[in-house]
This record gives C-alpha cells, sequence and structure tokens, in this order.
C-alpha cells in the first residue's frame, strides 16, 4: 500500500516537473522574441522634460511634436532668464550644444556673456511667452514667434512681439542645439536701414568739411 503511494506520489512529482519544463520552455521563447523585437523595431518612444504630447524617432528623424517639445525647452533656457538663474542655464544648456562644430558652442557663449553683463548691470529680467512654433522637419529647425516681456530693475516694462530662430543636430535620440538667433522683423530692420542711412550721412557731411578745410588751406 505504502510502495504505490510512494508511486503515485513520484508519477505526481514527474508531471509536476514536465509542466514546469514546459513553461519555463514557453516563457524563453517569449523572452527572446519580445529582445528580438526590441532589436529590430524602428520606431521608438523619446520622452524629454515637460513632454506633454506623444513624440516619436524613427530611421534618423523626429517627429514635429517633439522639435516643439525640445524647442520650449531650449527657449526657456535661453530667455527666461534674470541675474541669478543666467549663470545656471548657460552651464545647463551648454552640456546640449552640438559639437559637430565649433563655432554652435563660441556662438551659445557669446551670446550668454552679452546678456550675462546686461542683466547684472540693469536688473533685468526676461520671459518669452511662446504663441507659435513654425517647425520644418527636413531639417530640424523652427521659428519661434511670440511675445518677450523684459522687466528693468524697478524701472519699467518692456513688452513686445519677437522671432527667433533655432536649429538642431539629431544625436543619437537627442536634439542638440546648433543656432540660435533673433529674427528681426519689418520694422527692426527698417529702423537699422535708417540708422545706417543717417550715419552715412553724417559721414558725408564730415568728409565734405574736411575736403573744405584741405582746399582752403591750399588756397592759402
Amino acid at each position: 500500500m505504502q510502495e504505490k503511494i510512494l508511486s503515485d506520489q513520484a508519477k505526481m512529482l514527474t508531471k509536476q516537473r514536465g509542466l514546469f519544463l514546459i513553461l519555463t520552455l514557453m516563457l524563453s521563447f517569449i523572452c527572446c522574441g519580445l529582445t528580438l523585437k526590441l532589436i529590430t523595431t524602428r520606431d521608438k518612444t523619446i520622452l524629454v522634460p515637460g513632454l506633454s504630447q506623444e513624440v516619436w524617432l524613427g530611421q534618423g528623424r523626429v517627429s514635429e511634436s517633439y522639435i516643439e517639445e525640445v524647442s520650449l525647452m531650449y527657449l526657456s533656457m535661453l530667455l527666461d532668464l534674470n541675474k541669478d538663474v543666467v549663470g545656471y542655464k548657460e552651464a545647463l544648456i551648454s552640456k546640449y550644444i552640438s559639437h559637430s562644430s565649433s563655432k554652435y558652442m563660441k556662438e551659445i557663449r557669446q551670446y550668454f556673456s552679452h546678456v550675462k553683463e546686461q542683466y547684472k548691470q540693469f536688473g533685468l529680467s526676461t520671459y518669452f511667452a511662446v504663441k507659435s512654433l513654425e517647425v520644418n522637419s527636413s531639417d530640424n529647425s523652427v521659428i519661434a514667434k511670440g511675445v518677450l516681456t523684459t522687466k528693468f530693475g524697478d524701472h519699467g516694462i518692456d513688452v513686445k512681439e519677437t522671432s527667433y530662430f533655432l536649429s538642431y543636430d539629431l544625436v543619437g535620440s537627442t536634439l542638440r542645439l546648433k543656432e540660435f538667433h533673433h529674427i528681426e522683423s519689418e520694422e527692426e530692420l527698417k529702423k537699422k536701414e535708417a540708422l545706417v542711412k543717417e550715419e552715412e550721412e553724417h559721414m558725408h557731411k564730415i568728409e565734405e568739411m574736411v575736403n573744405q578745410r584741405g582746399g582752403h588751406y591750399e588756397n592759402n
């Protein structure tokens, strides 16, 4: 009787071991399949700071929504500034500058060198409110249009509509900043042209005065 019980228990253990082996093999096949899918898949989900919409990366390109999200992050680093955070934001964004050309880092450093002096000297603080982003996904660039608010310490506030251009290098799954500059409006260009014209006229008058004096001395 006892031998029969032991025999039944042995058969049950054998069945359990067989079932366990089958389950182990099935799980191994599933894991191998998932690993193979992850290796061969071309579309990946990218998470960026402040992500508020679905983005994708695939075949060396990124979605427009990814460029938009990254642009909002960089614009905040570059334009939402005051004398207390400008140095910190310069150090932060320096980690994300493209290395494809040394001029990109040089230009960003020149930008911060210029604005740091202004912010500290005049107690400035600025904030850029984005109204629209015009994305060109073919060359990973964007034109950001919005309102720049500048506070001059306790001496007043200036609010104006303005635009900025940004371009990026795609490195792995990261968009590294290449270019950033202010886009001058037609009104600003006209003002510059008027100033240049005024300066040219002023220089022309000085030349005429110098020539007249030279002629006067020669006659004497």
